[in-house]
């Protein structure tokens, strides 16, 4: 037995083991194809239909994406957002790693979304 929280989309935004105010929906695991360790491993990826809960794997790969793109933020203030004079001391072959290792992360949305992308390595001179 745990309690859920759901919004508005029915979609479960939270669960207790325990019976609390914020939990108001009561839900039996014993009878249900989910198991309360599903629930947890992935706990804002189930939604509750007539009384079920039902898995959405597009939740987890939206914020799969999410999280690539935060990623992404990060290592272009990190390796990307340079001087000029940074760039002015890279080598022909350098400047042509890191500019497909950018490109390879530029690509990512639509890479991601046709299911062929591969996050790139860092240049190894960068590290």
């Amino acid at each position: 037995m745990a309690y859920l929280r759901i919004n508005d989309n029915n979609l479960v935004t939270g669960y207790s083991p325990v019976n609390d105010i914020n939990f108001p929906i009561e839900y039996d695991f014993t009878t249900s194809s989910v198991s309360l360790e599903d629930l947890k491993n992935n706990p804002n990826c189930y939604y509750l239909i007539n009384g079920n809960l039902v898995y959405d794997d597009t939740l987890l790969k939206e914020k799969e994406f999410k999280q690539l793109v935060i990623k992404r933020q990060n290592l272009f203030k990190q390796y990307v957002d340079r001087s000029p004079m940074w760039y002015q001391k890279l080598t022909s072959e350098q400047d042509y790693e890191l500019d497909m290792w950018y490109q390879a992360w530029c690509d990512m949305p639509i890479a991601w979304e046709n299911g062929t992308w591969v996050e790139p390595s860092l240049p190894t001179w960068l590290k």
